[in-house]
């Protein structure tokens, strides 16, 4: 109350047909020093009338939408599904020790909650906390167990989080959009993030991932636009789709375990990332993965990739040098398309097919050599390319087909 002062404090009280007897009163205060208007703030004290009361449910509050204090009294075990939904004037809360679980709702959309102590509780349901914009700090006890999906979604405030060992999953969208959330606790025993867990999280610069980690799902990072690294532990063996789309300050990639699979657009729009290290464990490196990664130099395709897939290197305008495994036989659409410092290249013995568009607007790549193995190239596969010199290992590929794919004036030998 150091900025502030009561003017004067009225009580009425009212049976809300929950066997709970809901005390409301005001109070008038003025900030210190000032001669303006008089604010209004409303609180409840809930008094329940029978011993089986437990449950804060919505409704019982109904006709105190404006409430900015509410005190949950001893016994209440659970903050039922949509009890303070939408009270966009709550600030303070007390519960007591006696609540184990915050249901579907609860709190979503409490746009003026600026904290929370959940000292005994053990379950917090989707959407808990959806929306306090203001919510800076929540505190949670080590017998929290489960959180549900989109818990903390679009608090915008909340700065740090530790994550209770008992808990083994973050749900989807636990944190989404959480754009001040800058520090996370994660434990050992934590098996998964789930789908959209971090995503938006633009202040998070580090995360340490547990060394029992085995599944990160897609978009789990998706625009945390200030993370700088992330080592992958050793038990996550696939990149989902989107992982770690737009992290644009994202410069340094560590891969620890035998990672198969790298999904779409798992990599997209890192725009810092200069370098990547795949295992030699990877065969399969999906459409996208790598497109618009700016400032990527080189790159090394695992020998157990079979096939390019479409836009895998669009628009990696630094990219100079690739080197591409013998087990290639398919460069798809797109897949170095606006490559523009790409010099240097080395096609796969096996290689057989190069789709539309493959290496359109390679400016710099003036010298190319076709394989004896390959057998179907797009017409526009170089398309604004400065190819000087095209060297013919194929027999399926005469001249004049050579001259059609890249015009007459350069060399074919």
């Amino acid at each position: 109350m150091s900025d502030k002062y009561v003017i004067k404090e009225m009580l009425e009280s009212s049976l809300n047909g929950e066997n709970a007897l809901v005390i409301s009163g005001y109070v008038c205060v003025q900030p210190n020093f000032s001669f303006g208007s008089v604010t209004k703030k409303e609180y409840v004290t809930i008094i329940p009338l029978d011993e089986n009361v437990t449950t804060v449910k919505k409704g019982m509050l109904e006709g105190f939408p404006n409430v900015y204090s509410v005190i949950v009294p001893e016994n209440i075990m659970e903050i039922g599904e949509g009890a303070f939904e939408d009270f966009a004037m709550l600030e303070k809360i007390h519960l007591p020790i006696t609540v184990r679980k915050i249901s579907k709702n609860a709190f979503k959309n409490c746009t003026a909650l600026k904290e929370i102590q959940l000292s005994f509780v053990e379950q917090i349901e989707e959407n808990a906390f959806d929306g306090c914009k203001n919510l800076k700090e929540v505190k949670v006890s080590e017998s929290l167990f489960w959180i549900g999906a989109y818990a903390f979604r679009n608090c915008k405030s909340l700065k740090e989080f530790r994550v209770p060992f008992m808990v083994k999953k973050l749900p989807k969208g636990v944190f989404e959009d959480c754009q001040s959330l800058s520090k996370v606790t994660l434990h050992h025993f934590l098996e998964e993030i789930g789908e959209g867990s971090f995503k938006g999280c633009t202040s998070i610069e580090s995360i340490t991932l547990p060394e029992n980690l085995k599944r990160i799902e897609k978009e789990a990072f998706e625009d945390a636009s200030s993370l700088k690294e992330i080592v992958i532990p050793e038990g996550v063996t696939r990149i989902k789709a989107c992982t770690f789309f737009a992290c644009s300050k994202l410069s340094e990639v560590t891969f620890l375990g035998k990672v198969s699979h790298i999904f779409r657009s798992a990599f997209e729009m890192c725009t810092s990332l200069e370098k990547i290290e795949l295992p030699d464990t990877v065969a399969v490196i999906e459409e996208r993965a790598f497109d618009s990664c700016v400032f990527l130099t080189e790159i090394v395709i695992p020998s157990k990739v079979t096939k390019i897939h479409k836009s895998t290197f669009e628009t990696c305008v630094s990219l100079r040098k690739v080197k591409i495994p013998d087990t290639v036989t398919k460069i798809s659409e797109s897949a170095f398309s606006s490559c523009k410092s790409l010099n240097e290249i080395t096609l796969p013995s096996n290689l057989a097919v190069i789709q539309k568009n493959a290496f359109i607007f390679c400016t710099h790549l003036n010298q190319l050599e076709l394989p004896g193995s390959i057998r179907c190239i797009a017409l526009d596969a170089f398309e604004g390319c400065n190819l000087i010199v095209v060297k013919n290992n194929s027999e399926k590929l005469n001249k004049k087909m050579l001259e059609q794919l890249f015009g007459k004036d350069v060399i074919i030998e």
